[in-house]
Order: structure tokens, then sequence, then C-alpha cells
């Protein structure tokens, strides 16, 4: 059975937003599926109400670890490329590790894009499987100001990207070191029974009696 991983940012972003209007582009849903022996990352990508989308806009998915080249989808419109460091960084400051592909979609339609407008889905193919590792997405769209000018807007959110959080193998435990032979341990000197002492109490005075009496047989032969 094929493991599907989704993440719905849509009620998360709903709840940092809340009433308040934030222009530019957002992922509002990430999909994680195998793909033969690998994974491909699907991220559904909306134009917000107040902002506008003219040719050159960009976003960046950034830190896309396992990225395999010539596996990315758009819709027709959009050109890609991948970047190690930068893309769009623009006034945001976006988490780049150098060691990880950045992936950048560009819009290339002459229409400008106005408005609330889902564009559709955007994906790519990396070795590493879902990971639940947060990264940055940029955007640059375009906004008009209460005087009618229409300017430049860079902003940033959270998405997700396969990065591989596994910790290093330690390897096996180094085995225990033999200290060698121990020396056997010192018995302590045996301390004779009572029985013992009894009988060598009672043997003293016959053995110095015996002592006596030879010492007197002596002095009489002599």
């Amino acid at each position: 059975m094929a493991r599907i991983w989704k993440f719905g940012l849509a009620a998360g972003i709903a709840c940092v937003l809340g009433t308040s209007a934030q222009a530019g582009l957002l992922p509002l849903s990430a999909t994680v599926v195998p793909d033969g022996d690998n994974y491909r990352y699907t991220y559904g990508v909306m134009l917000t109400s107040n902002s506008t989308l003219v040719n050159g806009d960009t976003f960046v998915i950034y830190d896309f670890n396992g990225f395999k080249h010539g596996t990315n989808e758009q819709p027709a419109g959009f050109e890609f490329q991948t970047m190690n460091t930068g893309g769009n960084q623009g006034r945001t400051l976006p988490t780049d590790n150098p060691t990880m592909p950045n992936l950048v979609w560009r819009y290339t339609g002459d229409t400008p894009l106005i408005g609330q407008i889902g564009l559709g889905n955007f994906s790519a193919i990396s070795t590493l499987p879902q990971s639940a590792a947060k990264t940055d997405f940029v955007s640059r769209t375009h906004v008009e100001d209460p005087n009618g000018e229409v300017r430049e807007e860079d902003n940033i959110t959270p998405t997700f990207a396969p990065q591989d959080n596994e910790k290093p193998n330690p390897g096996p435990p180094e085995p225990p070191v033999d200290p060698g032979p121990k020396d056997p341990p010192v018995q302590p000197p045996s301390v004779p029974e009572p029985s013992t002492l009894i009988l060598l109490a009672a043997g003293l005075p016959l053995v110095g009696g015996a002592r006596f009496l030879r010492g007197r047989r002596k002095a009489v032969v002599a």
C-alpha cells in the first residue's frame, strides 16, 4: 500500500493570518507520494487576493535535499531552475543551506494574474522520504499600494521539504577491555576452634611436668 503524506497548511496559515491580508504566494498544501524508488513532493500554490503576478515574478522552495534533476513538473506559463544559494531572497531572510538545492519557479506568462487564484500544482522528486522538516517558501509578486502605484512585494512563509535528519550511525560498541588475571584473594590466618584450644590448654601442664621430672632424673644420676 502506497504511503501518502499530506500537510494541510491552509488551516494553519489561516490561523496565523487571522482576518488580516497577506500579499504574495502561499503554499496551501504539500503532499508526498512514493515514485518508484524515490518520492514526489507536490505543492499547491495560491495567489492571494490583493496580489498580482506578472512576468518575471518567482517563488522559491529552499533546501530541497535529494533533488533529482529533470523531475520537476509545473503548469503552463512557468519555467523552472535550481540553485544552491539565493533565487529570490529580496527583502526576506530565509534559511539557506548552500549544500542543498533551492527550487525556483518563474512566471513567464504575458497576462498578469490578479486576485485570489490557485496557480496549480508544482512538484519535484527527491531521493529522500518525507521527514517533516520545515523550510522556507519565498515569493515575489506585485501589489498596488493605496496611491495606485504597483510595487514589488516579497513574502516568506514555512512549508515542508525533504531533508536528511537521521543521526549518523555510531557503529558497533567498543569491546570491553580485558583487565587480565586477578590475584587470588588473601586468606586470613585460621583461628583454632574452641575444642582445639581446650586440648592445648590441658596438654601444657603435662608437657611442663614431663620436663620437670626429666630434669630431676638428670640431677639424681649426677
